[in-house]
């Protein structure tokens, strides 16, 4: 992961940014507004800046624009960084499971910490050093990996533009689907573009990632997208997930 990323990103960074193994950042999938008998308190999926209910997810991403892990077990109104805490994820990160070297890059919303990665906040008086700046910049093009995951991820799979009309509880499971199936798609244009040895100038954004590196005649698979396997808590769940505890 982190070679993909200082291979496609190395030279913008001049070598002085390295170890980025993903890009994390939240997304509000689109709901209908549950039911005071499906859930206790059906206002808190309300995301106030996107005026809609929703579901909050958390969301990885390689240097590819491939999802490696989702987690949506928050209502839409919650803050990005308190969805993240929530998650098996974060657990694991601050229990040190990953190595010193090696951090993932998220966005201002992120608690900055030796494993996530944020850019430096503009200050109210006056303006960033020019090292600050710079590093900002070059956060800024592994971040923005996961926005372009995003807007490829809607705009391919369009049953998310619109309130989905399942039972919210169901909803991480579309998501995760659209994930793998955007992966598959990712990995068969990289196929393609490697097949048709045409470039970045000729390929056009259907050809704008490096090819899969892969031995001959080995087929090269996408990657696995990590679902928080957590229970869903309760109050997220609602009167069912009560139920069925």
């Amino acid at each position: 992961l982190e070679r993909d990323f200082r291979a496609r990103w190395g030279a913008r960074a001049g070598g002085i940014y390295r170890g980025c193994v993903g890009a994390i950042d939240g997304i509000i999938i689109k709901i209908r507004r549950p039911s005071r008998f499906r859930h206790r308190t059906p206002q808190s999926f309300f995301c106030g800046r996107y005026k809609c209910f929703g579901i909050a997810f958390q969301c990885m991403v390689d240097a590819n624009c491939r999802f490696l892990w989702v987690s949506g077990d928050a209502p839409g109104s919650m803050h990005d960084s308190a969805a993240f805490n929530g998650t098996a994820l974060c657990t694991l990160l601050n229990q040190g499971r990953l190595p010193l070297d090696y951090h993932i890059t998220g966005d201002g919303a992120y608690t900055k910490s030796d494993f996530m990665w944020t850019p430096f906040p503009e200050p109210r008086n006056g303006s960033l050093s020019q090292s600050k700046d710079t590093f900002n910049w070059i956060h800024s093009t592994h971040r923005q990996n996961v926005e372009r995951a995003f807007g490829m991820l809607m705009g391919r799979w369009l049953v998310l533009e619109t309130p989905l009309r399942i039972p919210h509880i169901q909803v991480h499971a579309v998501f995760t689907a659209c994930c793998r199936l955007q992966n598959i798609c990712i990995t068969r244009q990289q196929e393609a573009a490697a097949d048709d040895g045409m470039g970045e100038e000729e390929g056009g954004m259907a050809r704008s990632f490096r090819p899969v590196q892969a031995a001959a005649g080995v087929r090269v698979q996408p990657p696995q997208v990590y679902m928080n396997t957590n229970p869903a808590p309760a109050a997220f769940s609602g009167f069912w997930g009560r139920l069925r505890a």
